[in-house]
């Protein structure tokens, strides 16, 4: 009654320590036997060690391994699980039985094993290698922190084998779970131990920086002993440990909360405009220098950063809640078709800042901006009814600029936009030139003879004025 549901019960509490020790050939007593076919004990680094015997009926040995995060099932030395093993007795070495020496603070495995070879049991005892056993006791770390801040971590670190150790590294490392795999976790400082006796511990201390381009998220920060693997050990498997709680990376989050611009503008000159970014993170969620790029749009829908960028701003290092005001004067690019426009402004254009949303970057100011051309026109020629070659003669030219002019500067969007450079529709510099025409019409495809010409700087837009230009020739 409910058996079935009692076992998938039981079977989701009972999770596999790592990948099967050994799946056959175990050596499993007759009858009711006279000692246990394996044992398994914990060492003082909260690791299990479990040691069998396995073989054929006529050549039992006694193997032996230990667990850890990393490498899993792993010999404790070389050939403890593969060979002879520990016993390498070739005969019937059965029941083994496992302790760890934890007096003055080592972790040695010792194993014991009745052997029955020569047809009298006999017990043998073997203690693992006198090597150094290098492990981490504790990290201690901050809870909080935000990428590119400054934070102190420091690690305990003991010698649990038998015999001193030399000079080694620590390293300091930032995880993303809570094992440290120096292959794989980023590695953030190294510190330096000049040796310890058996038994005894250093106390590591750093400064370290937290990398830049850290995504916002919980991390675990973990030191490893002996990086490198300089030093010989008991056991090469259990250097590593993170702090017993994590660390919750507070990301920066940059977004653009005004923007202001004009209600026209012309290609070919420069465009002013006021944008606000602020980091809206909470402390310490500190944003490093990045830029806001600003663009213009003739469809607000589209994705951002779909138009076509004006140009970008520099934007300070930002403190949690800070904010920066700037106005940048933009070129509107030449070839950008006239017509009604969205100003939009992308907080960390370049992707630059791990930040905790990156999806709230972009704003498109409410005020539409009208991108129109000049459009210079001739609209009089005064000359002389005759004149003689060789003759000086006077000419005149009206010349206007025909293109729109600019709405009055009322508010809009409850601001006055920023002062601009030029008024929108504003010719560039160009050059009049006059020419002597045998007929009525001009063709600019095949134009007449060249008398000569001035150069105008510019011309605004809609002023309702001709402007003339008058200047002297001599017929050839």
């Amino acid at each position: 009654m409910g058996g079935p549901s009692l076992w998938q019960s039981l079977l989701a509490f009972w999770q596999p320590l790592g990948s099967d020790v050994v799946s056959s050939d175990v050596f499993l007593p007759p009858g009711t036997g006279i000692g246990p076919a394996l044992s398994l004990t914990v060492g003082r680094d909260n690791l299990p060690i479990v040691a069998w015997s396995q073989g054929a009926t006529t050549g039992n040995e006694v193997y032996l391994r230990k667990f850890s995060p990393i490498a899993g099932w792993h010999e404790l030395g070389p050939g403890s699980a593969s060979g002879g093993g520990v016993s390498a007795n070739a005969g019937f070495s059965r029941f083994p039985a496992l302790a760890v020496d934890t007096h003055n603070n080592l972790n040695t495995p010792i194993v014991a094993w009745l052997d029955n070879s020569s047809g009298l049991p006999q017990i043998y005892v073997r203690r693992a290698v006198s090597n150094a056993d290098l492990v981490v006791e504790s990290v201690t770390a901050p809870s909080t922190g935000a990428a590119g801040q400054a934070v102190d971590v420091s690690a305990v670190v003991r010698n649990r084998g038998p015999v001193a150790a030399g000079a080694f590294g620590v390293g300091l490392f930032l995880s993303t779970n809570n094992t440290i795999d120096p292959a794989g976790d980023r590695l953030l400082t190294t510190q330096q131990v000049s040796g310890l006796a058996a038994g005894a511990q250093a106390t590591v201390t750093a400064h370290v920086t937290l990398p830049a381009n850290v995504a916002p998220g919980a991390y675990f920060f973990g030191a490893f002993a002996d990086i490198g693997q300089v030093i010989d050990e008991i056991d090469e498997a259990n250097n590593g440990l993170v702090g017993p709680n994590g660390i919750q990376i507070v990301g920066p989050d940059l977004v653009v909360t005004a923007l202001n611009g004009p209600f026209t503008a012309t290609p070919g000159q420069m465009l002013a405009v006021e944008v606000t970014v602020k980091n809206q993170a909470a402390p310490p969620g500190a944003a490093a220098a990045s830029r806001v790029g600003v663009y213009l749009t003739q469809d607000p829908l589209l994705a951002p950063r779909s138009g076509t960028r004006l140009g970008f701003a520099q934007v300070a290092t930002l403190a949690a809640g800070a904010s920066q005001t700037l106005t940048p004067q933009l070129m509107v690019p030449t070839n950008l078709t006239p017509g009604t426009y969205t100003l939009a402004a992308f907080a960390d254009d370049d992707s630059q800042v791990a930040e905790s949303d990156e999806g709230n970057n972009n704003l498109n100011a409410e005020r539409r901006i009208d991108i129109v051309r000049a459009d210079i026109a001739v609209t009089q020629v005064t000359a002389p009814a005759a004149s003689a070659a060789g003759q000086t003669f006077t000419v005149s030219s009206d010349v206007k600029n025909q293109a729109a002019a600019p709405p009055p500067q009322a508010l809009g969007g409850g601001k006055l936009p920023p002062v601009q450079p030029a008024v929108a529709g504003t010719s560039g510099p160009f050059r009049l030139n006059f020419y002597l025409s045998t007929g009525g019409v001009f063709n600019p495809n095949s134009p007449p003879p060249l008398l000569g010409g001035t150069l105008v700087l510019t011309e605004k837009t809609g002023d309702g004025e001709h402007r003339q230009f008058p200047d002297e020739f001599r017929l050839w």
